[in-house]
């Protein structure tokens, strides 16, 4: 016998917003192209999907690449499924001096710069305020939870404790004025 199980809706309390950009320092119009609610229950297989369908629809869409150029990054925030998604979809090559586009000639320069990139020569990046923010709390929280819980990220910085770094305490109050 074969059961159903009632179906389950579930209500989007953040939101998943993509947009394109180009690299200029002028004309910067970021243009979004999926908002979509989330739950915050999504798996790392279900956003690489999504991530995946979005770059799959700008390469074929007479309106994306032909308009706006190929992708050349993807930068995620700090939410910890998409940092997992992007990783499978943008660190499964390396680039070698047999890649075509020029890059490797230009990025291997670099010391210590991250050479993988995904299909397309697509590489990955954070959003810097989230990757600071990763730090700072990180960093603190070394020093005030020696036992396994560890507040999320951005709590400490959000809080009036704050973090403290070099003496000086860092939170919501100092980042606001």
């Amino acid at each position: 016998m074969v059961t159903c199980k009632e179906p389950l809706c579930h209500y989007g309390k953040e939101a998943t917003v993509a947009v394109i950009a180009a690299f200029l320092p002028t004309n910067y119009n970021p243009l979004p192209v999926l908002v979509s609610p989330t739950c915050k229950n999504e798996m790392a297989a279900e956003a690489v999907c999504l991530i995946q369908t979005i770059l799959d629809c700008l390469s074929s869409h007479p309106d994306g690449e032909n308009c706006f150029g190929p992708i050349w990054c993807f930068l995620t925030d700090g939410d910890s499924t998409r940092r997992q998604a992007c990783y499978t979809l943008f660190m499964c090559k390396e680039l070698t001096s047999n890649n075509v586009n020029g890059l490797f000639e230009v990025l291997s320069r670099l010391p210590g710069l991250n050479l993988f990139t995904g299909s397309h020569n697509v590489t990955i990046d954070s959003d810097p305020k989230h990757l600071i923010k990763r730090k700072l709390s990180l960093s603190h929280l070394r020093q005030i939870h020696p036992s396994n819980h560890v507040p999320g990220h951005a709590t400490l910085i959000c809080s009036p404790q704050g973090n403290i770094i070099n003496n000086v305490t860092i939170n919501c109050k100092i980042l606001t004025l």
